[in-house]
């Protein structure tokens, strides 16, 4: 094989590594973000549903939320405030009721920005008991999503 042949063979072989080592973090687009989620997670007595209308990506993160346990038809609900940082969005979810929960939320965006995958963690209880307060792991989707409310 002629010298520069291997060369420019050499030169693909690490061009393709590079590309394939070098990946990048997924970044998504903000505005892309801003819309309604929803999803269901759990089983049995510990299912729940989660609403989340994002109102702002920006600096921070910003809209409103709501929880409802389908066991006792009892919901939390509230504003939230929080960062994106790469592909996770960090989110409190506060309470506007002195009775209901605050929460933390840990979401992954997946590429595409329109599937969240999470888990919500119990920070604070208000003075009503809730149904659990260990969540199953749940996924978020943009738009609509059959028995919760409709996106954007």
């Amino acid at each position: 094989m002629p010298a520069h042949r291997g060369t420019v063979l050499a030169a693909l072989l690490l061009t393709v590594l590079s590309v394939a080592c070098g990946d990048a973090p997924y970044e998504p687009t903000p505005a892309d973000l801003v819309g309604e989620f929803s999803g269901r997670a759990g089983e049995n007595f510990q299912t729940y549903d989660l609403f989340l209308a994002v109102d702002q990506v920006g600096d921070s993160v910003r809209g409103l939320w709501s929880l409802a346990f389908l066991t006792s038809c009892s919901t939390h609900d509230g504003p939230f405030s929080g960062t994106l940082d790469g592909d996770q969005l960090h989110l409190r979810l506060r309470p506007d009721e002195d009775y209901e929960a605050t929460f933390d939320l840990t979401l992954r965006v997946v590429p595409g920005d329109s599937v969240l995958n999470g888990r919500v963690t119990l920070v604070e209880s208000g003075s009503e008991t809730l149904c659990f307060n260990d969540f199953a792991p749940i996924t978020l989707h943009y738009g609509e999503v059959g028995g919760l409310p409709i996106g954007r």
